[in-house]
């Protein structure tokens, strides 16, 4: 049997970065938008006490018997959780697809402690955003050329809108920008791999495309990522 790889690549770099970012032995951690986890998450590695949040209830199914996580419903945009309770918050991909990304920056900074810190992972605002199928044009137009439906319009940022929506309430400490048009590439070609039902070139393309993320290629890149500290 092959395995389906296809989010494990497709995620793998964004919660690496995450992951790099977070000090071992944290308190608790809130995983915005966890999706599909069942079997556990990555950031069990680096606190004894994580929160999978996601609004689909199918994606949270089995975590409940994990060790060390606490499956919950919920929406970003109004966290089911007390004031400054949680150390540390991770969303990567999330705030684009959210209706309104102030109100999640304001419910993130208000579950969070003083000092807390909060990991973000967006589709940078550069140069090669034009191969996102969901953010661009003539990517939407070939996904529909090759009978693939594409997710609903996103949001791109760049470093300076995540600053304006940040504020003075967070304190950004590490920065990433990451994948070009590698990255876009790969997207597009996975579609069509899922489209012709070859698992081993759709495993290919999301392995290549997780490799690419690792590279840094400044305000061109394909994917921006921070992590911001709460102001004390």
């Amino acid at each position: 049997m092959v395995k389906d790889t296809s989010r494990r690549c497709h995620t793998q770099g964004r919660r690496e970065r995450a992951l790099s970012w977070i000090p071992c032995r944290q308190g608790l951690l809130l995983d915005v938008g966890c999706g599909p986890t069942k079997g556990g998450s990555p950031y069990c590695a680096k606190s004894d006490d994580v929160i999978l949040l996601d609004m689909n209830r199918a994606f949270l199914a089995g975590n409940g018997e994990v060790d060390g996580t606490h499956p919950l419903i919920g929406d970003g945009a109004a966290l089911p959780l007390s004031d400054g309770c949680v150390d540390t918050v991770v969303a990567t991909e999330v705030l684009e697809h959210v209706p309104s990304d102030v109100k999640m920056i304001s419910e993130v900074s208000r579950v969070l402690k003083p000092g807390g810190r909060f990991i973000i992972t967006v589709p940078n605002a550069g140069l090669c955003g034009f191969l996102d199928p969901n953010h661009f044009g003539p990517a939407r137009v070939v996904l529909k050329i090759i009978g693939k439906e594409s997710q609903p319009l996103h949001r791109h940022y760049s470093l300076d809108d995540l600053r304006a929506l940040l504020k003075d309430d967070f304190i950004i400490e590490y920065l990433s920008r990451t994948g070009c048009w590698v990255t876009g590439i790969c997207v597009l070609l996975v579609q069509f791999s899922k489209l012709v039902g070859s698992r081993r070139l759709e495993s290919l393309f999301n392995t290549i495309g997780a490799h690419d993320y690792q590279l840094e290629y400044g305000a061109g890149a394909y994917n921006l990522a921070v992590s911001a500290r709460k102001a004390e």
